[in-house]
This record gives structure tokens, C-alpha cells and sequence, in this order.
């Protein structure tokens, strides 16, 4: 059957009740074709599948998806007031999130040289006050993207093609 595997651990998911959501891939893999999609996030041209979710976030002129879920969740995420657990430090958790979503940004839009909207700029910036991180390091971390992808020498060959 199917199982979910995080780090070295395997989850059999016989007989879970599973609600998708989807970022960035309007249509689940084969084995979870049967489970209800709640939501779409995505900046490619939907599929026949996608009539299925509950709810579609959809922008074919964005060049990351990224971009698109710094908008959905942003607002939500930055300005939520409720309590938390006392451990929970609110404006650490948005920075670290803030900073996961540049990147791909710059990734995905080829450091802004590619499909980009002026979306994708506002959100990168608004993403780099909020993570307080210098456009340096962002830049270095797209390169340090970039090299790993194209270290494929110990790679299978059909993972090199999907490259």
C-alpha cells in the first residue's frame, strides 16, 4: 500500500482519511487520485482533475507558486493575533517562512529574468523585510540551489531527464 515516509520513518496510509492540498501540482500522484482536494494553489493552467477541489488559487502570469502562497496565507499568517503556546515565538515562525518562500521565488523565476509579474517582485519584497534577510544572501543561497541541481553524477538517469 501507500505509505508516507518522513526522514526514516514510514506512515501506512490504509485506511486514513486523507483532504489534499495542493501547491504548485494541480493533480496528486496515482495512489491518492481518491482523496478529496480541498484546495489548489498553482500558477500553471489547471487540469480536468482540478474540478474536483474545493477551492482553486490559480495565476497563470505569476512565475513562482511561491508567490501565490505568500498572498493566500501572508495576511493570515503575519497578522494572526490569537494566543499561542508560550513557547511559540509568532515573529521567529513568519521570518523562518517568510524566508523559505524567497527562494523559490528567485529560483523559479530565474533571479527575475524569466516569466516574472509584479507579483512576484512585491511579494519577494515584502517576503525580505519580513525574513530580514540582505538580497545577498538570497542570491547565494539560488546559487547554491542551482549547483546542487546540476550535481547528478550519482544520479539515476530518469531523474536526470525530469532535471
Amino acid at each position: 500500500g501507500t505509505t508516507l515516509r518522513v526522514g526514516k520513518e514510514e506512515y501506512k496510509l490504509v485506511d486514513k482519511e486523507i483532504v489534499l492540498i495542493l501547491a504548485d501540482h494541480h493533480s496528486p500522484v496515482p495512489e491518492l487520485h481518491s482523496c478529496p482536494i480541498e484546495l489548489i494553489i498553482d500558477h500553471h493552467v489547471l487540469g480536468e482533475r482540478s474540478l474536483a477541489a474545493s477551492r482553486i488559487y490559480a495565476d497563470i502570469a505569476v512565475g513562482s507558486c511561491a508567490t501565490l502562497v505568500s498572498k493566500y496565507v501572508g495576511h493570515t499568517l503575519f497578522h494572526s493575533r490569537f494566543k499561542k503556546d508560550p513557547l511559540f515565538e509568532p515573529k521567529a515562525f513568519c521570518r523562518g517562512v517568510a524566508g523559505m518562500l524567497m527562494v523559490p521565488i528567485v529560483v523559479d523565476t530565474k533571479n527575475f529574468k524569466k516569466v516574472t509579474s509584479h507579483f512576484d517582485r512585491g511579494e519577494f519584497n515584502k517576503l525580505k523585510k519580513l525574513a530580514k534577510v540582505k538580497r545577498g544572501k538570497v542570491n547565494k543561497m539560488r546559487r547554491e540551489i542551482k549547483r546542487a541541481r546540476m550535481n547528478d553524477e550519482e544520479l539515476e538517469t530518469e531523474i536526470i531527464i525530469q532535471k
